[in-house]
C-alpha cells in the first residue's frame, strides 16, 4: 500500500511529466510554425526573412539538422558564406549521412573559392548518394575551374542524366564544350539553357554566335 507521502510524490512526478510533455509539444509546434513561414518567404525569394524565421525555429528545435541546412542556404543567398558554412557544419554534425548537406556545403566552399574543400565535400556527397544530381553539377564547376574540362563534362553529363532540367548545368556544360572547341554541342546546350528560361545579354549572344555560328 502506497503511503500518503508516496502518493504525493507520485502525483508530482506525473504532473511534471505531463508538463514537460506539453512544453515539448508546444516547442515542436512553434518550430514547425516558424519553419513553415520561413519556407513561404524562401519560395517568394525573400531570403532575409526566411533566415530570420529559420533562426526563430531553431530556438525551439536546435537539434533539427534540416533547419540548420535551410538557414545555411538562406544565409548563402544573402551573401553570408561564412555563416552558411557554420550552419551547414551543424547540419552535418547532426546528420552525417545526408548527401544534400555535404553537397550544399561543397557549393558554399566553391562560392568562397575553396576548390579543394569543395571537392572533398562533393566527392563525399556523391559517395553517399550516387543518384543525387546536384553534387555532380557543383563538382563539374570545380573541375572546370581546375582546368579538368573533360572530367567536368562527365559530371555535367551525369547531372543532366539524373535531372534534365538543371538550368545552369546546361550553361556550364556549354562553356566547357566551348573550351574544347565543340561549338555545335555548346550551341545545343546554350539553346537548351534559353529554352528553360535562361537569358543572355545581346553582347553575350553576339560573342557566342562568333564561336558557335548560332545565336542562342
Amino acid at each position: 500500500m502506497i503511503s500518503r507521502t508516496g502518493k504525493i510524490i507520485f502525483a508530482i512526478a506525473v504532473a511534471l511529466t505531463l508538463h514537460h510533455g506539453a512544453v515539448a509539444q508546444s516547442k515542436a509546434a512553434s518550430a514547425l510554425s516558424y519553419e513553415a513561414r520561413g519556407d513561404e518567404f524562401w519560395a517568394d525569394g525573400d531570403y532575409r526573412r526566411a533566415m530570420e524565421d529559420y533562426s526563430l525555429a531553431l530556438v525551439f528545435d536546435e537539434l533539427n539538422a534540416a533547419l540548420w541546412n535551410k538557414r545555411g542556404l538562406a544565409r548563402e543567398r544573402n551573401g553570408d558564406i561564412a555563416g552558411a558554412l557554420s550552419d551547414l557544419n551543424r547540419a552535418i554534425a547532426r546528420a552525417p549521412s545526408t548527401a544534400i548537406y555535404f553537397s550544399n556545403r561543397g557549393r558554399a566552399w566553391l562560392l568562397q573559392g575553396e576548390l579543394e574543400k569543395a571537392l572533398v565535400d562533393l566527392n563525399h556527397a556523391v559517395k553517399l548518394d550516387p543518384t543525387f544530381a546536384d553534387p555532380y553539377a557543383h563538382r563539374g564547376i570545380v573541375l572546370a575551374a581546375q582546368d579538368r574540362t573533360e572530367d567536368a563534362i562527365v559530371d555535367f553529363d551525369r547531372a543532366l542524366q539524373l535531372k534534365p532540367k538543371l538550368l545552369y548545368t546546361h550553361f556550364n556544360r556549354g562553356l566547357a564544350l566551348l573550351r574544347l572547341g565543340r561549338y555545335a554541342d555548346a550551341a545545343r546546350d546554350f539553346a537548351q539553357y534559353c529554352k528553360q528560361g535562361g537569358q543572355f545579354t545581346l553582347a553575350q549572344r553576339e560573342l557566342l554566335k562568333q564561336f558557335t555560328g548560332v545565336a542562342p
